[in-house]
């Protein structure tokens, strides 16, 4: 065989070698490189996914924390034997369940043993309803506080 053709035939075998060496570098390379990929879409959407689910939860908590933190609802809730503060927390109570995304709102006083609600169809006309016992074994008909 001449020298033409057999350097030929080497050339063909080193670039064929050379060719299938660089397919398989790439495609390891782009496993990888998709790999990283779909762990960083993964986690973007979880971290969006979370923010987005806890959001509103945030919101509500947010909003019962400044409900508890108003003057006017810890004045009621140490002396809840007071008309007049128990008529400007009813107002204050209307303003915030307002505040809140289902409109409903409940608040119990530990020194009274008494809770009032009020849902989002404003169904106690303004007032707030009233239970005058937290204890569960003691069944009361609900008043209204006026």
């Amino acid at each position: 065989m001449r020298l033409k053709p057999r350097i030929f035939i080497l050339t063909v075998l080193i670039s064929c070698i050379s060719a299938l060496g660089a397919l398989w570098v790439t495609r390891i390379l782009a496993e990888n490189v998709i790999e990283t990929w779909a762990v960083r879409y993964a986690n973007l959407q979880t971290q969006y996914l979370k923010t987005k689910t806890l959001e509103p939860v945030l919101r509500e908590i947010v909003t019962a924390k400044r409900l508890a933190a108003d003057p006017m609802i810890k004045n009621w809730a140490t002396t809840p034997d007071n008309q007049t503060y128990t008529q400007q927390a009813l107002k204050q109570m209307e303003g915030f369940r307002k505040q809140f995304k289902e409109e409903q709102i409940f608040v119990a006083l530990a020194q009274s043993s008494s809770y009032y609600y009020n849902n989002a169809s404003n169904e106690f006309g303004g007032t707030v309803n009233c239970f005058t016992s937290l204890n569960p074994t003691k069944v009361e008909t609900p008043g209204s506080l006026s």
